[in-house]
């Protein structure tokens, strides 16, 4: 399931790109998980004994384990998608190979350990810690997202694509996926990181990361199956306006994260002070451009709607 006899050469079973993007995930998912039940055991044992108190520390290491890791297990999640549906838009075929099996049992090693770029501001923790954050949050972009995005770029690049709602979400979905992993290098760059911490430039990352990246491809799943199942395909005029409405609502969201963030506008913050009242005008610009989500999101529930009624009739 893990590709390994791609690794080693050997024939046999040809692994599929899902199959090992799964196998992946799951294997991290498992790790992650388990850091969940630590802490949850540990917070247990000092709600009951109060003596018994936990290192912070600890706490926050394990904490952060398990929420990186699932954020990025959901993401590849996503991506096996992708693997699975573009290649019957583009009549192309994704083999894994010996760089593509390399690359995701790679990441798999390094998605566990890359969390530890969230913990620079913490400076008891072990400087070999803040060093992997770094290092391994640069290297784990080239197995996870440079070897996809090129696999789709093939995919794509001089075949008949069927551009239709579903192939246009998969294809931009990736692209959301690409902009948010670089902005999360730019983050995890310490130099960087210090300025952008807890800014709003984090909420950029993660919003093009998911809402234009894994978002994207779930939605475009489900629009995959509607069509397959009820037999209606979209029209054209609504594909385009649809899509329109999501990329430029989205990407005027995100931008506007990403301006206030260098801007230095604090995250999480539901008033914002004098010193950094400037985050106003961003979050009142946002709401247009939020707006303009709403419509295609609610366009996109009526089309995906009409073809599930459909089927259920069928």
């Amino acid at each position: 399931a893990l590709a390994w006899q791609h690794l080693l050469g050997r024939g046999g079973t040809e692994t599929p790109p899902f199959v090992l993007v799964l196998t992946v995930a799951l294997i991290s998912a498992t790790a992650a998980f388990s850091a969940a039940v630590i802490v949850l055991v540990l917070f247990a044992v000092e709600g009951f004994n109060p003596a018994l108190a936990n290192d912070s520390l600890l706490m926050k290491n394990l904490t952060f384990f398990f929420g990186h890791g699932l954020v990025n297990i959901t993401m590849y999640l996503g991506v096996a998608l992708v693997y699975e549906l573009l290649p019957e838009y583009t009549g192309r075929k994704v083999r894994t190979s010996r760089i593509v099996a390399l690359a995701w049992n790679l990441a798999m090693a390094l998605v566990l350990m890359v969390y530890m770029h969230h913990l620079y501001m913490d400076f008891v923790q072990p400087l070999a810690f803040q060093l992997i954050g770094q290092v391994g949050s640069y290297i784990i972009s080239i197995p996870a997202a440079v070897i996809s995005v090129f696999t789709v770029l093939y995919l794509v690049y001089g075949s008949e694509v069927k551009w239709t709602l579903a192939s246009t979400f998969i294809f931009f979905g990736v692209m959301g996926w690409a902009v948010g992993g670089v902005q999360a290098i730019i983050d995890s760059t310490v130099s960087a990181n210090f300025r952008f911490h807890n800014t709003l430039w984090v909420p950029a990352h993660v919003h093009s990361y998911f809402l234009l990246g894994l978002v994207m491809m779930v939605l475009a799943y489900a629009y995959d199956l509607g069509e397959r199942v009820s037999g209606l395909a979209a029209g054209i005029g609504r594909t385009r306006l649809v899509t329109a409405l999501f990329l430029v609502g989205g990407w005027g969201l995100i931008t506007l994260f990403s301006l206030a963030g260098a801007d230095s506008v604090p995250r999480r913050y539901a008033a914002y002070p004098a010193e950094v009242a400037q985050g106003v005008l961003y979050a009142r610009i946002s709401l247009a451009f939020i707006a303009m989500l709403l419509v295609a999101v609610l366009l996109y529930v009526w089309e995906a709607g009409r073809r599930c009624a459909h089927a259920f009739k069928a």
